[in-house]
Order: structure tokens, then sequence, then C-alpha cells
């Protein structure tokens, strides 16, 4: 990951992605957003502001957030997380097909709610190729959101500067790790080789002409073309790093699996994308002072005049799919006295006369004597505010 914008509003709706976007567009020169890949939830103001700034990009939608909402509506399903991963991790139409089957066989209810979200934004069946990445979720923006998150509770003006320090230090390690690294290919990429290197045992190779193959795999038949670096599986083009069954070619004919692997994944390619940084900005001491005064708007003025006590802490919304701390209600709870034990009243309306008050466990103080008059020893080394039913081993009053 590569930071290369962010920015704060007061609310995510379409005019400010509309601006960021254009922001964006203009920096980087996306025009229409032909050849490029965009991850994203399904924010309202977000699609909206894609479809009209960059109408030509592949837009994705990311799967984590529409299993969240899944999830929500269906608690308790112990095998609806592998069915739905399984149809956004299809790289073929007649994969996915396969795999909206087998929701629907388990549970019509679910296979309607994905078929209202259009499981084909967020699957892999259905996109390009162009982007040379295999993620159908994004967990990247999420965990930089994670990083920035003590900084949210500071100044505007510390926030930024937190953040963007953050963001300078974690490409100078990244800059540090790929000059490090002694392998000419990154580690992901030699790990995605290394678990597809052990299922070509049950690959055969039959051979053909123009550097076309094709590859039977449990009674499937795949074809390839080496030339093109293309197999009917879309594993290979789709992530540009051979597949099983390329691997199975590459092994038969002895050639070397580098010189079929994209140059993305090239640990020299990683060294020039984390060779330039964020430029280092001097101290708000040296800032020109131009005597403007920035009014806030009318809206916080009067929210922050009408606000009583302190300042409450601001918390991070979380997602559908955590676990939120809920409140206990105190509805169908039954009461019981402090003093006799008795439910339907407290101790404060106890008409039990005789009954002993019950003793409240007071802080341990400094001195052996309480405030209360009474002196409290420990004689087996164990904890001297135990109050229960009666006076404990270790208490002597």
């Amino acid at each position: 990951m590569y930071p290369i914008a962010w920015a704060v509003v007061d609310v995510e709706n379409e005019p400010n992605w509309c601006w960021f976007i254009q922001n964006l567009k203009a920096d980087l020169n996306l025009q229409n957003g032909r050849g490029f890949t965009l991850i994203s939830d399904r924010q309202k103001g977000l699609l909206n502001a894609v479809e009209k700034e960059l109408p030509m990009v592949e837009h994705r939608m990311c799967a984590r957030h529409i299993y969240a909402n899944l999830k929500k509506a269906f608690p308790r399903q112990s095998e609806m997380k592998t069915l739905f991963w399984r149809v956004a991790e299809s790289y073929t139409i007649p994969e996915y097909q396969k795999n909206l089957e087998a929701v629907q066989k388990y549970d019509m209810r679910i296979f309607e709610a994905i078929m209202e979200k259009n499981p084909k934004n967020c699957s892999l069946a259905f996109c390009g190729p162009t982007a040379s990445c295999i993620d159908v979720h994004n967990n990247i923006s999420e965990s930089f959101n994670n990083a920035i998150d003590p900084a949210r509770y500071t100044p505007m003006v510390e926030m930024l500067e937190v953040i963007r320090r953050s963001a300078m230090v974690r490409i100078d390690l990244r800059k540090l790790k790929a000059r490090q690294h002694k392998s000419r290919f990154t580690t992901r990429a030699t790990q995605f080789i290394e678990l597809e290197q052990e299922k070509i045992k049950f690959c055969k190779m039959y051979p053909g002409s123009d550097g076309r193959c094709e590859v039977r795999e449990c009674n499937t038949s795949f074809s390839l073309n080496m030339r093109m670096r293309t197999c009917s599986c879309r594993r290979w083009e789709m992530s540009g790093l051979p597949c099983r069954h390329a691997l199975r070619v590459i092994a038969d004919k002895k050639l070397n699996y580098e010189d079929y692997t994209s140059s993305w994944y090239s640990n020299s390619q990683q060294q020039q994308i984390f060779s330039d940084s964020i430029r280092p900005v001097t101290g708000m001491q040296f800032w020109q002072k131009l005597g403007c005064v920035v009014k806030p708007p009318a809206g916080l003025i009067e929210e922050v005049e009408n606000r009583k006590g302190r300042k409450p802490k601001p918390k991070r919304k979380k997602g559908q799919n955590e676990s939120p701390k809920k409140k206990v209600s105190r509805e169908k709870r039954i009461m019981h006295c402090g003093c006799c034990g008795i439910a339907g009243h407290n101790a404060k309306n106890c008409k039990n006369f005789g009954v002993p008050k019950f003793l409240k466990p007071r802080k341990r103080m400094s001195s052996n004597t309480g405030e209360d008059g009474y002196e409290s020893t420990n004689t087996n080394g164990g904890d001297t505010s135990d109050f229960g039913d009666g006076p404990s081993q270790s208490t002597q009053y």
C-alpha cells in the first residue's frame, strides 16, 4: 500500500466525494478512469461521484462490507461465510454460477439477499485483468483507518501532521525492506506460487503448437497460451502470477517460472515505488501569517454554545460486522433489598426491623484502622474485602 491522498470533510456525501475525486483525477491525470481500478464500499455518495467523474473506471465493490451486512441479517449461519466468499472469489462465469447454485440450495433467503447486492460487482468473474490484482475487499484502506485512529482525537492541524509523519515513516520502512530483500520477487508472490506448485501433481499437460497447450486437472481441461500468458481458469491473467496449469507446462518444458511472472511483483519495482516519499514540512513557527481570520460555520458555533459539560470524546463508528458494547437495560429486572434480601423494595424503604444492615466494602486505607473504627487484619494472605452473609475468617470487628 502506498498512500496517495487523504482529506478531512464534515460529512461523506456526494458533493464532498466529487470534490475529492476531481482533485485526485487532476493530480494523477486519470481522465475518464480507463485503465484504472477502484475498490470501495457501497456508499451512495461515492457511487454517484465515481459514476459522474470516472465513468470508465473499473469499480469493484468491497465483498467484506457486503458480507458484514449479510452476517447482520442472517446471524448464526455457519456455512454462509464459505459459500459467499466462493462466489466472490470465482474467476470464471461457470464457476460463479455453480457457487451461486450452492448458495441457493443452502438457503433461499440468503441467495435473494446476495442477489439484491448484485454480486457481479464484487466477483472476480466479472473483473478485468488490467489491475493484476485479485483482491475483492478493501482491507488495505481499513488498515490505514485503524492506524490513524489515535490521531482523530487531536486538533485538526496536529491530526494531519501525525498522519503525514506516520505515512513518511511507513514509506521509509517499506523502502528499507525492499532494499534488504534478496529474492527477485516479493514474498507474497513467492508464497502464491509455492501454493500453486503443490497442486501441479494433479495436472497433466498435452502440448500444442504456437505456445498453446492443454492441461487436464480433475477431469477438466484448461487451454493455455504461453505467449499471451493466459489460461482459461483466468488466475494467471487476473493475478499476473502463473497458475498451477501454467506451472505444469513450465515444469515439463524445464522453463523458469520467474520469466512468466508479472514485473509488478518484482523487487526492483517495489524499490522504485517506495523510492520517493512525502516532502518534509517546517513547523508552525515558520509558517507565514496572513492576518486573516477563519470563521467557523454557524452550525458549529451554535453546537458549541449549546454544549453542556465536558466535550464528549468522539468515537469511531463501528462496522456492522463488529459487536458494539450494549448497555444493559433495566427492564424486567427484579429489585432486591440490600438489608434483608427480599425482592420488591430497596434498602431505603426496608420495613423489616431487626435485620442487620448490609455493609458495603470500602477501599483499603493506607493505615490499619479504617474510618468506621474497625481494624482489618489478614491472617491467611487472602483479600480482606469479603463482605458476604457474615464476616469472613480474615476480618475482625
